[in-house]
């Protein structure tokens, strides 16, 4: 992984070449660069990823509680703001 040394944002490879993708300079490659930069467009899952199981229990508890909900409206209402 390279990085620009202009702006220090991530170097992609272009055209046998590195490119900023943020201030659009290129830089020549050595080949060094070229055995060890492999842009991958792709994501390796697992079968055992929890990602699924954390969303559902995210989703199933978005509401929060009376308490708390009174509480956030309090704190509002002491800065100038309305609930209506």
């Amino acid at each position: 992984m390279r990085f620009c040394p202009v702006c220090n944002n991530l170097l992609y490879t272009k055209d046998n070449k590195l490119f900023c993708r943020i201030c659009h300079s290129e830089f020549e490659m050595d080949e060094k660069d070229k055995i060890n930069l492999k842009l991958r467009k792709f994501i390796k899952h697992e079968l055992n990823d929890l990602d699924p199981i954390i969303i559902r229990k995210r989703i199933k508890n978005k509401q929060i509680s009376l308490q708390d909900r009174k509480a956030f409206e309090d704190f509002f209402k002491e800065y100038g703001y309305s609930s209506s």
